[in-house]
């Protein structure tokens, strides 16, 4: 059976180019590189070369780059180790960020720290008063997603980061939506900490990279051999970072092309949902472009997705990580959606290899359950 795959914010498909490297990478250099013998020496190499292709994709110093485990472990490391590197206790983030940083932050919270969640407009934009006002001199961080998971927005970060740095504030962005889809330079962002991960990016699953500015003082969160200068231990999947650094290439030469047939086919899609009189949430243009978070009346939003799902069309209630938990989407709720609301809402984002046809398909198969 035809499927049409619009989950793109859980996960991507990965890109058979990237796939031939991780192949290439596994069975050609197995070795770990952290041994003295010619094999660890090649596999070292191709870290480094890694590390370097990483960072040049985000306007970085190649030992500014580390490699973990996925986006929420590195978004860990990001937060509690640079907590655990400072006496400052107390942290800024948004009533809309990704359980990885939510539940980070709710942790150091029970640990004594003391933790601001700003709150958001219907657009999931702050305001930059309630910054301001919020900031102390014992504020440490700033933490925020470039764009959001469950609605899309996107985050003035170099705004954001601007009012920061007067005050003297580390600013961490969790970048893993928006990767593989908006230009990625830390420079212009003005972000002191950064996190992306290859399942996001039509990359590897399993492998993330966090960016830390030269001079950020950070502890790790995980101790072993001391590998990825003694950040974070363990031995590195080469094959999975290899494959990272080939889907940054790639989207770094050719995201301009495929983020304009994708935001092209997503205008098309919203223009048709809202003529069956379909709520678009957070519809604003300063979005992802292959986003849609939308309310589908006279339906239950997981009866919704299961219904898609066995005519072909896969989408999503909400963040994956977030499902698992079965609780109600805090991101929806920080909106200003009532329950009902968020119960008819589901998630539909595109990719870079949607078609025209998906999107027929995808209103076809919304129209089928809605009559029944």
């Amino acid at each position: 059976m035809k499927f049409v795959y619009a989950d793109n914010a859980a996960s991507t498909q990965t890109d058979e180019r990237v796939l031939r490297v991780i192949s290439e990478t596994a069975n050609n250099f197995f070795a770990n590189p952290s041994s003295a013998h010619a094999l660890g020496k090649n596999s070292a190499e191709m870290l480094s070369n890694s590390r370097q292709t990483v960072a040049d994709f985000i306007g970085a110093k190649s030992d500014e780059i580390y490699f973990c485990s996925s986006g929420s472990e590195a978004i860990n490391l990001a937060i509690l180790g640079t907590a655990k590197a400072s006496t400052k206790k107390h942290i800024i983030t948004t009533k809309i960020e990704h359980p990885a940083v939510k539940n980070t932050c709710l942790s150091l919270e029970k640990s004594g720290y003391n933790i601001t969640y700003l709150d958001v407009d219907s657009f999931g934009f702050i305001s930059v008063l309630d910054l301001k006002k919020s900031i102390t001199n014992d504020t440490l961080m700033f933490v925020l997603a470039y764009g959001n998971s469950e609605i899309g927005t996107l985050a003035d970060v170099k705004a954001i980061s601007e009012i920061c740095h007067e005050r003297g504030i580390l600013v961490v962005v969790d970048a893993c939506q928006s990767a593989a889809y908006l230009p990625l330079n830390i420079n212009d962002l003005g972000a002191d900490l950064l996190i992306f991960n290859g399942s996001k990016m039509y990359g590897p699953k399993g492998v993330s990279a966090l960016y830390v500015k030269e001079g950020i003082n950070i502890f790790p969160i995980i101790y072993g051999g001391g590998q990825e200068k003694s950040l974070r231990s363990g031995t590195e999947n080469l094959a999975a970072v290899c494959g990272l650094a080939k889907a940054c290439q790639i989207a770094k030469s050719e995201h301009g092309d495929y983020t304009k047939i994708i935001s092209d086919l997503n205008k098309k899609l919203v223009n048709e949902l809202k003529d069956m009189g379909v709520k678009i949430n957070a519809e604003t243009p300063h979005k992802l472009p292959n986003h849609i978070s939308v309310i589908i009346e006279n339906t239950d939003s997981t009866d919704l997705v299961q219904s898609l799902s066995e005519l072909g069309v896969y989408v999503s209630s909400g963040s994956a990580c977030s499902q698992k938990s079965q609780t109600e989407s805090h991101v929806l709720n920080s909106i200003g959606l009532k329950s009902d609301q968020i119960n008819k809402t589901i998630r539909i984002t595109l990719g870079k290899y949607s078609q025209k046809e998906d999107i027929n398909a995808i209103i076809e198969a919304i129209k089928k359950i809605q009559r029944g």
